[in-house]
């Protein structure tokens, strides 16, 4: 399911900019917010629709791989960090 937002081509009756959402399966549409100028309401418009679209390009949790990789790659890096909490505290995190 996606989500489209945009402004309505028609001004309500007390002369306001309505932005809208859609359902692209249904098509059903509903008032989000009604605006005084068109370009706050397609401003508003355009600011939802990007929100959507980052929120549904995002890599979910499901879709992570199922095993990551612990390998110990510190003779890769140098083991340039110690990695104990003693060590943090003690100020001594760098070898």
């Amino acid at each position: 399911m996606s989500k489209r937002f945009f402004v309505d081509d028609v001004v309500t009756g007390d002369g306001r900019y309505r932005v809208l959402q859609e359902d692209s399966e249904t098509k059903e549409r509903f008032g989000v917010k009604d605006f005084d100028t068109k370009e706050e309401a397609r401003r508003t418009a355009e600011d939802m629709q990007r929100a959507v679209d980052n929120a549904l390009s995002e890599i979910t949790a499901r879709e992570l791989p199922d095993q990551i990789s612990l390998e110990d790659n510190s003779e890769i890096h140098g083991n340039k960090f110690k990695d104990t909490l003693q060590d943090l505290k003690n100020g001594n995190s760098q070898e």
